[in-house]
């Protein structure tokens, strides 16, 4: 039975005013306005662990390669365009990143979407 009451009380029913009528009480607008704000709490902390997600994600890149070595390859990447010949682009990844950090491409493509995702650019 107390499975019935919560769903009630959330809606506006129980003491929130919110009877066969449909209109809502005072406490009805506060459940409103807390779920809103709930929302908003929500999306905030969504936000900060896709930035922190992508910081750490740059954070590793830069250890596994070495600073200069991924601020080469992510400002190569950032600049490239789709139509550009993929096999030149490949050997100057390769070279930029050095053979032996040619396995973490695929998480230096991800940084960049992910950023592109998250701020636009």
């Amino acid at each position: 039975q107390k499975k019935r009451e919560e769903p009630e009380r959330k809606g506006g029913g129980e003491g929130g005013g919110g009877g066969a009528d449909g209109k809502k009480g005072a406490e009805g607008k506060v459940d409103e306005e807390y779920d809103n704000d709930s929302f908003e709490e929500e999306e905030n902390v969504d936000s900060e662990s896709v930035h922190h997600r992508i910081e750490e994600l740059r954070m590793q890149l830069e250890t596994d390669m070495g600073f200069d070595r991924f601020l080469s390859a992510y400002q190569y990447m950032k600049a490239i365009q789709e139509n550009d010949d993929n096999e030149l682009v490949t050997e100057k990844i390769v070279q930029l990143m050095g053979e032996e950090n040619q396995h973490l491409f695929p998480q230096l493509v991800q940084l960049i979407s992910c950023e592109q995702t998250a701020y636009g650019n």
